[in-house]
């Protein structure tokens, strides 16, 4: 997926890189350091049906951190989610992506299914 931030094309892959990322960033540990679990697409999950748009940040943060290339900063893309007039297309380009994604398709289908029965 291609968005175009501070005036600059930027490619958002799903792929493992964006779990790990994600799994950094939502992870509950366990005292002593004995037991680190990542939950990191169930929060995207939970997040998104909230339309939460705090999680946009994370989605373009982790789906840009394998790239090679410009990697725009925290405030670059609080600036474009803040020039969006309506976050939903942003939220179902992300669900689409994450739905198609070898790395996340199966995950995510289970959590929209869980989503969908509440």
């Amino acid at each position: 997926m291609i968005l175009e931030i501070a005036g600059r094309d930027v490619e958002i892959t799903t792929g493992v890189r964006f779990i790990r990322e994600l799994d950094k960033r939502f992870k509950l540990e366990v005292e002593n350091g004995m037991m680190k679990l990542g939950f990191g697409l169930n929060q995207v999950g939970m997040d998104m049906d909230m339309e939460n748009p705090n999680i946009l940040v994370d989605l373009i943060e982790c789906g840009v951190a394998g790239n090679k290339g410009f990697k725009p900063n925290t405030q670059q893309i609080e600036a474009f989610i803040d020039q969006q007039e309506d976050y939903t297309e942003l939220f179902e380009l992300f669900d689409k992506e994450m739905a198609e994604s070898n790395a996340t398709k199966k995950k995510w289908a289970e959590i929209r299914e869980k989503t969908n029965e509440n």
